[in-house]
């Protein structure tokens, strides 16, 4: 096979997913081509940039924890994150998603499947951010980090 940038995406996604134990902690339907929905979500994210999320601020994501919990959220802020550059002149490129619950769901900091109208389906890891604020409605980041290769 020929390695290729998004080939090389693909599989340093699959292998940071597998690490962190986020494939075995989301719901995993298998697909009539033989491809599980998770491994379908991981390539699904390696192909979405700070620019897919941007044009999606106000909209809603429906998330699914690994027991099938359901919950909607809005995508309120995007928020590039700044690196520097790696001495083989590699770099680091990320960006936040900042999304807002409802005060009737509390999802806690763990992987979920979050599915988007128009970006599909793919795997996220969020944390509860805001709280300790009272009555403040619950907030949720994901951090999506890259490494870019010159």
């Amino acid at each position: 096979m020929k390695v290729t940038r998004r080939n090389f995406l693909r599989s340093s996604a699959t292998a940071v997913a597998f690490s962190s134990g986020l494939l075995a902690s989301l719901p995993n339907v298998a697909l009539g081509n033989g491809e599980s929905s998770t491994a379908t979500g991981l390539r699904v994210l390696s192909n979405l940039n700070m620019e897919d999320f941007s044009s999606k601020i106000g909209s809603t994501f429906n998330i699914r924890s690994s027991n099938g919990n359901l919950a909607r959220v809005s995508l309120i802020s995007i928020e590039e994150l700044k690196h520097k550059t790696g001495p083989n002149g590699s770099a680091l490129v990320g960006f936040s998603l900042l999304f807002m619950g409802s005060k009737n769901i509390s999802p806690k900091q763990d992987n979920y499947l979050v599915s988007h109208e128009k970006l599909g389906n793919f795997p996220l890891f969020l944390t509860s951010v805001m709280h300790g604020r009272k009555n403040a409605i619950p907030c949720y980041e994901a951090v999506i980090n890259r490494i870019v290769r010159p």
